[in-house]
């Protein structure tokens, strides 16, 4: 498999609505057979994690782990999780994979994902991002994500784990998603109020600049279908 961006995109005229807020969701950002393939590994073929925030800590759990564990200590978890949430502290929960560094003890990630690791830190991508939004970019550093039942992301900027980086994106794989089923980015202005809104859709790529402020909806138990996607930042 070859993974390639949709011939038919407009970098002119995606780069003219770009600048207007910094941010922008692009669909149909792969061929659609490989945005296909992608969905079909992610849904079916990759051994996942659960990944959670204490402060600027990132913990990750091995999800039959987890199931082992008495009902006490997952009260701990959900405690601390919901607790600084309540607080108004960053946080985060999701289902997770690191595309880069091998992690002990988990089984390795499909070739697939291995070439869409690669297809973020390749030329086609670099060349793309800097058509977009000016920005001349080195890497990118990326984790696939599974937004599940009460999984979400508090407000935060991009910047609360110490990284350093230039655009955030995430390219989202969710087939008749419905912004009623939660998972939903949103974007604040200075005021406080929500800007703008993007919804998950099927291979659409979200792409902003950063430090932005924003977050993504818990998503709900009667969430109909799989909200999952390749999700990370752009380092110059």
């Amino acid at each position: 498999m070859s993974i390639t961006l949709n011939k038919n995109l407009d970098t002119k005229q995606l780069a003219k609505a770009y600048q207007e807020k910094k941010r922008l969701q692009i669909p149909d950002f792969l061929e659609a057979s490989e945005a296909d393939k992608l969905f079909e590994v992610l849904t079916l073929k990759t051994p996942w994690q659960i990944t959670y925030n204490d402060g600027k800590k990132a913990i990750w759990q091995d999800v039959k782990e987890l199931e082992t564990k008495i009902g006490r200590r997952i009260r701990e978890m959900t405690n601390l999780i919901f607790g600084n949430a309540t607080k108004g502290d960053f946080q985060y929960i999701r289902y997770a994979r690191l595309l880069k560094e091998s992690q002990t003890g988990m089984r390795p990630l499909d070739p697939v994902l291995v070439e869409a690791y690669d297809f973020l830190n390749g030329q086609d991508m670099s060349g793309f991002v800097k058509a977009v939004t000016g920005k001349s970019i080195k890497k990118a550093d990326a984790e696939v994500h599974w937004y599940k039942n009460d999984n979400f992301q508090t407000r935060g900027t991009g910047t609360e784990m110490g990284n350093k980086q230039d655009i955030g994106f995430s390219l989202t794989l969710a087939r008749n998603w419905s912004a009623d089923w939660g998972g939903n980015t949103y974007f604040y202005g200075q005021d406080g109020n929500v800007g703008e809104v993007f919804v998950p859709q099927f291979n659409a790529l979200e792409i902003f600049e950063i430090p932005a402020s924003y977050s993504i909806s818990m998503v709900t138990h009667f969430a109909g279908d799989f909200r999952v996607s390749i999700t990370g930042a752009f380092s110059s």
